[in-house]
């Protein structure tokens, strides 16, 4: 997900987020990884539930229109696929997409593998005077897109 995410970043995961709404486009999903049983996997929202999904060479198109994707580090011909995304179908992308493993290689994800969503937080510890130690987090209103 880099540049948004770096590997190993902390980050804090709203598991309540779609609880009463749905994954909007360009939301950072946390879900269970297809390609890794018993895993989680962070990506990138890009189609939802009756959308056409098409990436033709560098071009992300949904329902007949090419979507700017300021956030994809290097853009990569990736070749071209297809999706008719059904009822609780979510085409989920990777930032870095050359070394992506995301929806071109497992398809779309259903709703209900999707856990939440991702905020970016900084975690500061320090030690306090007793020795113990103190947790700060740190919630920025704009996460970068």
């Amino acid at each position: 997900m880099t540049p948004a995410l770096k590997d190993r970043q902390w980050v804090c995961v709203n598991t309540a987020a779609y609880a009463w709404a749905r994954p909007d486009r360009f939301d950072v999903a946390w879900f269970d990884d297809p390609s890794r049983p018993g895993e989680r996997a962070v990506k990138r929202v890009i189609g939802r539930p009756g959308e056409t999904v098409r990436i033709d060479g560098l071009l992300l198109i949904v329902d007949g229109v090419t979507v700017p994707q300021p956030f994809v580090r290097k853009p990569l011909d990736s070749g071209d696929h297809y999706w008719q995304l059904g009822e609780g179908e979510y085409v989920l992308l990777g930032d870095n997409r050359a070394y992506s493993t995301d929806s071109r290689a497992y398809g779309p994800v259903r709703l209900e593998n999707i856990r939440g969503s991702i905020t970016l937080c900084r975690v500061e510890s320090w030690r306090n005077e007793g020795g113990g130690r103190n947790i700060a987090l740190e919630y920025p209103a704009y996460f970068g897109w």
